[in-house]
């Protein structure tokens, strides 16, 4: 049977419409909220301290109060939003009793945490560089470490997979699949076909989810729809075309 749909996380969003008036002791709060609302809209370049203080209805010196300058207020924003990143991928397991379902599930919740919020997920990428390095920053990503850990105690394949280097290939490939539906318009099966596709890649011994049959099925169909694209990445569509 095909797995369901994966489930994806949600998180409150930052209002737009602020409050009037910020109370004592929650102006660092609204600056974070704010500079998250701000950056999501406007990206890096757009945020800026005034267009903040602005937002908010303060003057810009409040805000240099809570923060030192924009670099500052950035490092926050990195741990708030691997935070988030973290929440949704929890969320995206949390009901799945299977071991390769929930690393399909991860996978997936990965690359459309990247696509629905991309400006958050640079940031969170960014802090894990900034605060291990970026050598190790494929190390201590949370989908690593979750990914680490199934491939360890839970997924077991034929001949066993080295836990460590699959979740850091794995991580990199989804890396990739979130730049790319970031670029494109894609197909709304898309990223579940190609995470299956990888999966079924790393343990070809084992379904993840699917008989050969249905896994020939969706090949073929893919073919067929995308056969005059001549694109390799024939499963994406450029919205300009």
């Amino acid at each position: 049977m095909r797995a369901a749909t994966p489930r994806l996380a949600t998180f409150p969003s930052v209002s737009p419409n602020l409050p009037p008036k910020i109370q004592p002791g929650e102006l660092r709060r609204a600056i974070v909220d704010c500079a998250l609302l701000v950056g999501e809209e406007l990206g890096q370049d757009g945020l800026t301290m005034r267009n903040i203080a602005k937002r908010l209805g303060v003057n810009q010196a409040a805000l240099y109060g809570h923060f030192d300058d924009k670099a500052s207020l950035i490092r926050e924003l990195g741990k708030v939003a691997l935070d988030r990143l973290e929440a949704w991928l929890a969320d995206a397991v949390a009901s799945q009793l299977d071991p390769v379902e929930r690393l399909f599930h991860l996978c997936v919740a990965e690359a459309e945490f990247a696509r629905c919020h991309p400006w958050l997920y640079r940031l969170a990428f960014e802090h894990t560089s900034v605060t291990h390095g970026l050598c190790d920053a494929w190390t201590e990503h949370p989908f690593v470490l979750r990914a680490e850990v199934l491939l360890a105690h839970s997924v077991r394949t034929d001949p066993p997979v080295d836990a460590v280097l699959t979740a850091r290939q794995l991580c990199v490939a989804i890396h990739g699949l979130a730049a790319a539906v970031q670029q494109c318009e894609p197909e709304p099966t898309f990223v579940e076909r190609y995470v299956r596709v990888l999966l079924d890649g790393l343990f070809s011994r084992r379904s993840v989810g699917r008989t050969s049959a249905e896994r020939r099925r969706d090949f073929d169909a893919s073919a067929r729809a995308d056969k005059s694209t001549g694109s390799h990445c024939r499963l994406l569509r450029n919205p300009a075309e």
